[in-house]
């Protein structure tokens, strides 16, 4: 052995060391299990929470609806299915939340992946309610309602506007089908306005089940009750009348358009059997002009629609005279009728002013071929 060979002992390595490995490799073993563990108790952002977070979700929506937070309310459902266009929000607002309900309880249903489903049991003033409420795990790390709206689709109607609780909306008369998205909740369609319309009472409607149709959205179909222009509103239809019955007695056709009173040219004048002739022209007058002394509505039978108020006036039965020079010279006066049903009336309010509009019937020569007597 020479000075530069280790000695024999040396080439081993020192018991430390030898004794270091099964100490490296029982760290690493601890540190992937705490890895392991770790991935397992701290789920990752995209993964769903646990169930009793959706049922949070779906207590803080009621409880922001019975706070008529609105804004709140709005941050709790997930964009599908949520409205994008301004008009159907309309009524997303505090002033049309009612009263008359409150959320008795909430609790899981079941979980399937990222959904879960939560059923709710309510009070309300017409009684007890329930519903299932969808929960959808969003991206972002939290429960979101879907489809919880209900859809509403309101059908033609004297009132130009749309009353739901306290909220008011004008209406275009030009649009056939007027739809709304609203809250769960229970509501009143077409409430009374003081100095504006007296309405029939009806039920409230309970819309506190977004599944009641089977496809996800309550979809109901809202129609006017009866209703009667208060007396205080009755001027602003006199000021419409005057100005329609003054053009009308103005007019020298015996067909005058659209009008309240007409003799058909076709309907020749008779008397005594005798066929004495027609007249294109002629002269229209009355005694008096109408007082308007009423405007109703009566709820229409089922598939009828109807969207004008019956004026009413003060006037006897065959108010308006007609004279007309006949063909062979003869000059004779009809008695005629007045029927301001040919008008199409309806009553535009904000709860504070009124308004309103009128424009003939579509069918007016249908409506009404003759209001005039031409046996003498």
């Amino acid at each position: 052995m020479t000075d530069t060979e280790p000695a024999d002992d040396a080439v081993d390595e020192p018991p430390s060391r030898r004794r270091g490995r099964p100490v490296l490799w029982g760290s690493v073993l601890i540190a992937v299990v705490l890895a392991v563990g770790a991935v397992v108790l701290w789920p990752e952002p995209d993964e769903p929470g646990p169930g009793e977070e959706a049922v949070a979700t779906v207590e803080a929506f009621f409880t922001a609806l019975e706070d008529k937070d609105a804004e709140t309310a709005v941050s709790l459902i997930d964009e599908l299915g949520f409205p994008h266009e301004e008009e159907d929000r309309a009524f997303l607002v505090p002033e049309a939340i009612g009263d008359g309900w409150e959320l008795d309880s909430a609790t899981l249903d079941r979980v399937e992946g990222s959904w879960a489903y939560v059923r709710a049991e309510f009070s309300t003033n017409v009684g007890d309610r329930s519903g299932e409420y969808t929960v959808k795990w969003d991206a972002s790390g939290d429960w979101k309602l879907i489809n919880v709206l209900s859809l509403v689709q309101m059908q033609p109607s004297p009132a130009l506007y749309m009353h739901v609780n306290d909220a008011i909306m004008p209406v275009d008369v030009s649009v056939d089908n007027h739809r709304w998205y609203l809250f769960p909740g229970v509501y009143e369609f077409y409430r009374s306005i003081p100095g504006v319309v007296e309405m029939e009472d009806r039920e409230p409607e309970v819309l506190l089940d977004p599944f009641s149709d089977g496809e996800g959205i309550d979809h109901i179909v809202v129609g006017p009750p009866s209703m009667t222009v208060a007396p205080e509103s009755l001027d602003a239809i006199q000021e419409v009348v005057d100005e329609q019955v003054s053009e009308c007695l103005a007019s020298t056709s015996v067909e005058p358009a659209p009008c309240p009173f007409r003799h058909a040219i076709h309907d020749p004048v008779s008397a005594d059997g005798e066929v004495l002739g027609t007249s294109d022209e002629g002269v229209w007058s009355m005694e008096h002009e109408p007082t308007v002394t009423g405007a109703v509505y009566e709820e229409p039978e089922a598939d009828v629609v109807e969207d004008s108020f019956l004026i009413e006036t003060d006037l006897p039965e065959n108010p308006v005279s007609l004279t007309m020079e006949l063909e062979g010279g003869r000059t004779v006066t009809l008695e005629c009728a007045f029927q301001p049903g040919i008008w199409i009336t309806r009553l535009r309010s904000d709860g504070e002013t009124v308004t309103v509009e009128t424009e003939p019937r579509a069918n007016a020569d249908d409506f009404i071929s003759s209001t005039c007597d031409a046996e003498l």
